[in-house]
């Protein structure tokens, strides 16, 4: 089974951006709490098979909300790279790329359109896969999407400053 994504989640819980509750663990290290997270998630995307005709949909809207969500990933570090050849320019780069700003422009420009235009081919579904309702499939990717986006803003509008500092805290409550 791999960890590496339970135990990143488990780094930044200890870091102070998730709650308190994300920081546990066994006496092996194995982040439990975020491992039944995880089963959590995994069942609740699972009874997706329920209200799809067939198991190939499924794993396609699976798949393909996935991929979405690179994309924007992909859109945003793009932009990000621009952005920093203006705010950091003399920040040494093991790697920069060629033209100067001119570039920069061109090449992280044709990411942004190639990932703007492979985002919106992804909401409409593919012929080979017969959706019966595409409306479902639709709603399925804005809901998927929104929600993936918009947890971590969810986690840092709840989030306390007892977080950022476990040690200080769990000190203070044994006085």
């Amino acid at each position: 089974m791999d960890l590496r994504p339970s135990r990143g989640l488990l780094e930044a819980a200890r870091n102070g951006e998730l709650p308190p509750i994300c920081r546990k663990h066994n006496r092996h290290g194995v982040p439990t709490f975020m491992l039944f997270l995880q089963a959590i998630i995994v069942t609740v995307l699972s009874t997706l098979f329920l209200f799809t005709p067939s198991i190939n949909n499924a794993y396609f809207l699976i798949l393909i909300i996935t991929a979405q969500l690179y994309l924007i990933t992909y859109t945003l570090m793009f932009s990000a790279a621009i952005r920093l050849r203006y705010t950091q320019p003399d920040t040494p780069r093991t790697y920069k790329v060629p033209g100067g700003k001119f570039g920069m422009w061109f090449w992280a420009g044709i990411g942004i359109f190639a990932c703007l235009l492979s985002f919106f081919v992804g909401f409409f579904p593919p012929e080979q896969l017969p959706m019966s309702r595409p409306i479902f499939y639709v709603l399925f990717l804005v809901v998927g999407i929104v929600l993936a986006c918009l947890m971590p803003s969810i986690i840092l509008l709840f989030q306390k400053e007892k977080w950022k500092h476990p040690l200080a805290h769990e000190k203070n409550k044994d006085l």
